[in-house]
């Protein structure tokens, strides 16, 4: 094989590789999105980078923008809502200025 045979065939198959590995419907991108609240801390996070790729590789087009737009909003609703600051502070009172 000669040396350009074997580049392109090198680089024809890193273009094809992603897309290979990433061949969900959109049916199953909606399924697996509705299953994310359900998954546990540990589990939430593959799911998203597996959802991720599977979005990228659906080919352009308002479907596609549509699935990417919901799964940032499920992901931004399952963040936790910030814990408000406590309102006692560990410092002591302070003191009013007193003039000599």
């Amino acid at each position: 094989m000669t040396p350009i045979l074997r580049t392109l065939l090198a680089a024809a198959f890193l273009v094809a590789a992603p897309l290979l590995h990433a061949q969900a419907t959109e049916s199953a991108i909606n399924k697996q999105l509705g299953k994310l609240r359900s998954l546990s801390a540990t589990q939430r996070p593959v799911a998203s980078i597996k959802l991720a790729a599977d979005i990228r590789a659906l080919p352009a087009g308002p479907s596609k923008v549509n699935l990417a737009d919901r799964s940032i909003q499920e992901l931004a609703n399952l963040t936790p809502a910030p814990t408000p600051p406590n309102r006692q502070s560990s410092l002591p009172p302070a003191r009013p200025n007193r003039q000599p």
